[in-house]
């Protein structure tokens, strides 16, 4: 026997003298605690315009998850799969304009069911079959389905950016009870797993997962029991980790699998006939915004505006729908559709503090890194100052006004005041703004 689910597939009612019947032609290989998809296929001799039949199954074994249209023969045909009781799919396929159905035998349908922990011989009758010919009939099959010792890995993949981590799913399926895994994962350069994002599926809820980088990019986990607590038979993820990159370079990049141990009940070591790594895709980021925007040197409680450039790398618009700019000042209707190569936001800037500053501005979007952040920096100085600006002295006008700007409040000021060789002060006669009316003011010449 092979090494996988033993699947027997046992045709029965089959009109031999009918040319119009829908048959079973194929079914994934599978076991308990799996999935399949079961594949049927239509002979016709281009009598059929239309039919309909009902598909009766076990559903305490076997779960319906969806079907599949294949593209082909039948594109002029509608063709629909609902659940018409707990145990009953109906099949509808017909045509708006009542086309027929070439002459042929070609696959048109594909089930997808999720199968039980329950072994034996199964039956998929047909019910309340109708079409536009007498002779057409659906013929019904069983398959049986025994355990096996095969034990299936799988590592998920998908899209990462610096921005976005990915959430890697270890799957398993396991149609027998195991104590303990332990494996290494290997990383191109670039890629980090975050060691304390583990986190544990019902199925080894009771159990240890330690992981450790051993060397850069390679990291070592163990799964196992101090209670002798065995992972149970079953299919699918048993915990989860976040993957975490500092690279930019759109590509798909490859982990590799090595010194792996599987240990069952009877702590024996299992082979696995695969181990099967999903690709880790970087994207090329949708929008390229400015990294950095410096402000220089601005004004406290002075109104700075500024401008973020961004560009749309995408052939498509791309949908701005937050902001997150707690700093700064926007008019940005949200949500808003870059839709040309470049766009520009504008903010404007009040500084309540002096100083140094950095902030970010985070653009949430429908692109493929789905967010983008920008960084704002400069420094905020106090323009306190004293001036006397330009002005016209003459015989009829001869006072000279000393201005003062500030924007803080102060106990005291002190300033020299030099004048060009041939004007002369009156230090002595002086007049003050009202708003010094309580303070002193002294005035004294230090020298020529």
């Amino acid at each position: 026997m092979r090494g996988f689910s033993a699947i027997f597939l046992f045709l029965f009612c089959l009109n031999l003298h009918s040319q119009n019947y829908v048959y079973q032609s194929s079914i994934s290989e599978n076991d308990v605690n799996s999935e399949t998809d079961i594949t049927f296929n239509i002979n016709t001799d281009g009598s059929i315009q239309a039919f309909q039949a009902d598909l009766i199954y076990d559903s305490n074994n076997f779960t319906f998850i969806d079907y599949e249209v294949y593209d082909g023969i039948m594109n002029n045909h509608n063709i629909s799969v609902s659940e018409f009781d707990s145990n009953t799919l109906r099949i509808i396929v017909y045509s708006t304009s009542n086309d027929f159905i070439e002459e042929g035998d070609f696959n048109f349908l594909k089930l997808s069911f999720n199968i039980g922990a329950d072994l034996g011989q199964y039956n998929f009758l047909f019910d309340n079959v109708i079409s536009n010919s007498t002779d057409f009939v659906f013929n019904a099959f069983s398959i049986e389905i025994e355990n096996s010792n095969n034990v299936l890995v799988e590592i998920s993949g998908g899209s990462i950016s610096p921005q976005v981590s990915l959430n890697t799913f270890f799957n398993l399926y396991n149609p027998i009870s195991l104590s303990a895994i332990q494996f290494d994962i290997e990383y191109p350069e670039g890629f980090s797993i975050d060691l304390n994002s583990i986190e544990k599926f019902d199925r080894i809820i009771n159990h240890i997962v330690t992981v450790q980088e051993i060397e850069q990019g390679k990291y070592r986990f163990i799964i196992y029991s101090d209670s002798n607590d065995l992972i149970s038979p079953g299919l699918g993820a048993i915990f989860n980790y976040s993957l975490e990159t500092s690279l930019n370079t759109p590509g798909n990049y490859n982990p590799q699998i090595n010194n792996y141990t599987i240990i069952d009940e009877n702590d024996i070591e299992i082979t696995l006939d695969s181990i099967n790594i999903e690709n880790i895709l970087i994207q090329e980021n949708s929008l390229s915004f400015e990294d950095e925007i410096d402000l220089g040197v601005i004004f406290l409680n002075q109104l700075s505006s500024f401008s973020i450039s961004v560009e749309n790398n995408l052939d498509q618009s791309i949908t701005i729908d937050n902001i997150v700019s707690n700093n700064f000042i926007d008019n940005i209707n949200l949500p808003y559709n870059i839709i040309e190569n470049e766009d520009e936001f504008f903010f404007q800037f009040y500084p309540t503090e002096i100083g140094e500053f950095s902030f970010e501005i985070t653009f949430n979007h429908s692109g493929n890194e789905q967010f983008s952040k920008v960084i704002v920096f400069g420094e905020v100085i106090s323009p306190n100052f004293i001036t006397i600006g330009e002005q016209e002295i003459n015989e009829n006008q001869n006072l000279i006004s000393v201005f003062l700007s500030s924007t803080q409040n102060a106990n005291g000021l002190q300033f020299d005041l030099q004048m060009p060789q041939g004007f002369v002060i009156d230090y002595e006669n002086y007049i003050t703004n009202e708003l010094f009316e309580n303070y002193n003011i002294v005035v004294n010449q230090i020298n020529d």
